[in-house]
């Protein structure tokens, strides 16, 4: 799922990316075997973030954009929905306006997915998604998050924040 498409004043200038498109993106699940030790799954999870987050920015520069750079702000929110969303079983959005005054944005938006297996899976799905790619595409933003999370079934639950000072 993406927020995107309409923007909405949040005060000062701000502005929060909220949804009209419910585009669910949901990979192929594959049940990889049972639960993981917590730091096999951080490890995996930083894999998964970290190639998300190339994927994304070979998108972003092959089209002229800025590459996005990492924020600690933003991450600490999208690991936290990442994780919310795989132990609630729920594709779920978080409600985007504490993030962009918590980390005094002017700009947020985020994509939402789950079952894709690999980095690039998802970010196929999101490049073919025009919500999603909107998103990964928006010149305005500059700062990212990302948090993956691998459930007990072998599923990624994964939440891509974007976001501009």
């Amino acid at each position: 799922m993406t927020r995107s498409s309409r923007f909405a004043s949040a005060g000062a200038g701000r502005k929060v990316v909220v949804g009209f498109v419910t585009t669910v993106l949901m990979g192929a699940t594959a049940v990889l075997g049972g639960p993981l030790a917590p730091a096999e799954a951080a490890s995996m999870g930083h894999d998964y973030e970290q190639s998300v987050a190339r994927l994304t920015n070979h998108e972003r520069t092959k089209r002229g954009l800025v590459k996005l750079s990492w924020g600690s702000c933003l991450d600490r929110y999208a690991e936290a929905q990442a994780t919310w969303m795989a132990k609630h079983q729920k594709l779920h959005h978080q409600d985007l306006h504490p993030i962009l005054r918590a980390c005094d944005l002017t700009w947020v938006g985020e994509n939402i997915a789950v079952g894709y297996p690999t980095p690039a899976a998802v970010t196929k799905a999101w490049m073919k998604s025009p919500g999603h790619r909107e998103n990964i595409l928006r010149k305005q933003y500059r700062r990212y998050g990302l948090g993956a999370y691998k459930d007990s079934h072998g599923r990624w639950w994964v939440s891509h924040v974007f976001g501009r000072h």
